[in-house]
């Protein structure tokens, strides 16, 4: 093969090496950019059955009431995923001005509470939340989501779940000796 021809050659499989890649990248870049915003993987919407058929179930729910709580927990995960990105942005953004040279006390500050903010926020959704579960409830389900719900929020304590106080050797609620200020142990 003469010189230029092999040149050329050389010249075309490059070309095509280039093409091949530049439409890789593209292909890699737009199907990450059009996943939905809420879609969730497979286990995480495998979750979300498991959730939805547990919460029925533990509740009572008929299919009409099933198929509210469905809509009314999409709703809820939708609108707390954007707030909690939102979150997330502004610790970031804590974690940046932190890095900084001399960094900024009043813009920590700023961002914190906004941040605290947020949370409030995230609180009073919850607690819309939960009312919307609640007004799905038939009178007789009334009981069964008190349960429910004081289950979830016990399990949420600060430190965990509390203990059961029907169990031996946990005594109830209010038999704890009361805690002196001086940290003294009370006589006995």
């Amino acid at each position: 093969m003469e010189q230029s021809n092999l040149k050329r050659l050389y010249s075309w499989v490059i070309i095509i090496l280039i093409i091949l890649n530049i439409s890789t990248l593209a292909f890699l870049w737009y199907s990450y950019n059009r996943r939905p915003v809420n879609h969730l993987p497979p286990q995480r919407e495998n979750e979300k059955e498991l959730r939805i058929n547990f919460m029925k179930n533990e509740l009572g729910f008929d299919d009409a009431q099933g198929k509210k709580l469905e809509e009314i927990l999409d709703k809820h995960f939708t609108d707390r995923r954007i707030i909690e990105d939102s979150i997330k942005f502004f610790k970031d953004e804590i974690t940046k001005e932190i890095l900084k040279p001399a960094s900024d006390n009043n813009r920590i500050k700023e961002l914190a509470e906004k941040i605290g903010s947020l949370q409030v926020r995230i609180e009073i959704l919850l607690s819309e939340h939960f009312q919307s579960i609640k007004n799905l409830c038939k009178p007789e389900q009334l009981n069964k989501f008190e349960h429910f719900l004081n289950n979830i929020f016990e399990h949420q304590a600060p430190g965990g779940p509390q203990p059961d106080r029907n169990q031996p050797g946990i005594p109830p609620k209010g038999d704890y000796p009361p805690v002196n200020p001086q940290g003294n142990q009370p006589p006995k």
